[in-house]
């Protein structure tokens, strides 16, 4: 154990050696790096929220507040359709092919659409709201809460728009910025309502709260990354609303199964357990996230330039960049999940004794993450290249696998059997997916040592 943690540390020096003194991929090293540590400030204020939750006010609030956020990622998914993915592909496309007048002109129509898609389905969740679907499905006091997120349905989606337009636009700093001002406010805000009132009400409160200074502050640092009006030239439209929701649309598909993975075995753990076992489950997640965040740190700066340098015709520079990206993320978050499983108990009790029950729950989420690692951005790398719709394939099968295993295994084995299912279905997409790049490229994108 000793010589191959050894072995990491080294090959982790070696690769940053290397990486620094690389012209091509130093800008994505960098960056990655700039982001990863904005991201641990960023999960680290959210276990802190979720930790003084879970000691102040008990599981049950942990598992409204994850619900709620769930219920957010699924609306959203429907309000953006898939834009959010395209906007990151077409922003580099403009800029390589006219200019960042016609990266803003696209930026502009999907905003456009983001809000009259998030109007539609706002309106469609406060009918269903009034006409009590959701008080069947998850309880009046669930439904009470539902309520108030579809209050903020676009503000959220709008800040999720202008994240992906700043990130597209590669300004690291900025993007990663925006990644740690939601969990600051939420955690200023909840520490206030702490000191001022026992009620549990409060936090949810909070939490929606966040949401909206968020979408603020995205939108004025977004309006200082575009060109002003005066002496605009004339703008290609190369792109008008229908053909953005027609490329979006695959995209929107693989998005909605990809959130459905995500957010099953929440769901499906408060329809047959209840909120606490969905508390449980939602601290476990968190935890075993810890390592998810180097590879988002890296897709973070590595998706735009993949669109940049293959709309560029650079084939040479996309091979090698997909993977050296795939070697920088095996090596930077295996330390952590060892360091998640070693520690997974003390971990959890951290939280409160009542959430060690999730202990091989999080080892089997945490070699999930371990797939995601040796597999490296293959989504992305699909996305980016024109390849969104055999992704969206893939991606179909493994998430009905993912509904039928965790409404077969969450009756049977409670959280251990939602946990399995997510790994088994995160496994799935991510090998057929470095089939498929490997049979069109060329290369394998992942990376093992002995094997690579």
């Amino acid at each position: 154990m000793v010589c191959w943690c050894s072995e990491i540390v080294i090959n982790i020096l070696r690769i940053v050696k290397l990486n620094i003194s690389d012209k091509l991929f130093g800008e994505i090293f960098k960056g990655s790096v700039f982001v990863f540590f904005t991201k641990i400030i960023a999960v680290s204020l959210g276990l802190i929220s979720n930790l003084l939750i879970a000691r102040n006010y008990g599981a049950e609030v942990v598992g409204i507040i994850s619900l709620i956020t769930s219920f957010l990622a699924v609306m959203g998914l429907f309000s953006t359709a898939g834009m959010n993915t395209s906007l990151l592909r077409l922003i580099p496309e403009q800029i390589q092919k006219y200019s960042l007048y016609e990266a803003k002109y696209i930026y502009i129509k999907i905003v456009k659409l983001t809000m009259i898609l998030g109007g539609i389905v706002s309106l469609i969740s406060l009918v269903a709201i009034h006409y009590g679907i959701f008080n069947e499905l998850w309880g009046a006091e669930m439904a009470y809460w539902l309520g108030w997120a579809t209050c903020i349905i676009v503000f959220a989606n709008l800040a999720a728009i202008n994240s992906i337009a700043i990130r597209a636009l590669k300004k690291v700093k900025m993007f990663a910025l925006l990644q740690v001002v939601q969990p600051t406010i939420n955690l200023s805000l909840l520490i206030l309502v702490i000191l001022l009132t026992n009620n549990p009400d409060t936090p949810i409160y909070a939490m929606l709260l966040s949401f909206l200074f968020s979408f603020s502050v995205s939108l004025f640092l977004v309006s200082t990354v575009f060109p002003k009006k005066t002496n605009q030239p004339k703008i290609v439209k190369e792109y008008d609303s229908k053909s953005i929701l027609s490329l979006s649309f695959p995209m929107f598909l693989s998005g909605s199964v990809w959130l459905v993975m995500s957010h099953t075995d929440t769901i499906m753990i408060g329809t047959f357990l209840g909120p606490e076992d969905v508390g449980v489950y939602a601290i476990v997640v968190k935890v075993a996230l810890l390592s998810s965040f180097v590879l988002t740190s890296i897709n973070s700066v590595l998706a735009p330039k993949i669109a940049e340098v293959y709309y560029g015709g650079r084939e040479k520079d996309l091979i090698k960049i997909a993977r050296k990206s795939s070697k920088l993320i095996f090596y930077s978050t295996s330390p952590i999940l060892l360091f998640i499983i070693l520690l997974g108990h003390e971990i959890l009790d951290g939280f409160g004794s009542e959430f060690n029950v999730g202990y091989y729950p999080l080892v089997l989420l945490a070699l999930g993450q371990f797939i995601n690692s040796i597999c490296g951005s293959v989504g992305y790398f699909m996305n980016m290249t024109g390849h969104q719709k055999t992704f969206n394939k893939i991606v179909l099968f493994s998430g009905a696998l993912n509904i039928a295993l965790n409404y077969l295994l969450i009756p049977l084995y409670g959280l251990i059997g939602a946990a399995l299912a997510s790994l088994i279905a995160n496994t799935a997409w991510n090998v057929s997916s470095l089939i498929f790049i490997k049979k069109k490229f060329g290369f394998y994108m992942g990376y093992l040592p002995k094997f690579s």
